[in-house]
């Protein structure tokens, strides 16, 4: 697949951050057509992640209509976990060509696991966010839109928070509190 552009959106602590470039093969993708695929835009690395969308699906009608309203977009997820400490979710972008914006987001093997679906929802909403906007497809562009729908945090100078994606966060672990 190559490396896409210079352009990547971390959501670090769950806030949108400007840090650099990424490579899909570097970080253990591979081409987007072998990894597992859950759902037609939604695809995971491994089975452990797989399980942890499954589940996500089977607990919370909110992440079933995320996940459905990434579908309908030009966004294509690569999902996965990370064992990161400083991060509970991290949303990328990397790119957009051939019609395709490629955006990774990676969850928290830290987190207890109604916190970990919690933060997926968190995180999907920001993916949601991104497809919502189809002209988010460079720096300026993803600058300007979470500046628009978002609080500049104290985190970083880039760094973006939105209320919708805490309300998706404190909704879906209400919802997976329910649901065993």
């Amino acid at each position: 697949m190559g490396t896409p552009s210079s352009l990547v959106w971390i959501l670090a602590l769950c806030l949108v951050d400007v840090v650099g470039g990424v490579s899909l093969e570097e970080n253990g993708f591979g081409e987007a057509g072998s990894a597992d695929q859950i759902a037609v835009s939604v695809r995971t690395n491994d089975i452990a992640t797989a399980s942890l969308l499954e589940q996500a699906l089977r607990r919370s009608s909110t992440i079933q209509r995320l996940v459905a309203e990434i579908q309908t977009s030009d966004v294509m997820l690569m999902l996965a976990l990370t064992n990161d400490r400083s991060v509970r979710g991290r949303t990328q972008f990397g790119s957009a060509q051939d019609g395709v914006r490629m955006v990774i987001t990676r969850i928290s093997t830290f987190l207890i696991h109604d916190e970990r679906l919690a933060v997926l929802g968190h995180e999907l909403q920001h993916v949601c966010e991104i497809a919502a906007a189809p002209e988010v497809r460079d720096e300026a562009a993803i600058r300007r839109h979470f500046e628009r729908i978002g609080d500049r945090t104290s985190w970083s100078r880039d760094s973006y928070e939105t209320a919708a994606a805490v309300e998706i966060e404190r909704r879906v672990l209400n919802e997976v509190q329910r649901v065993r």
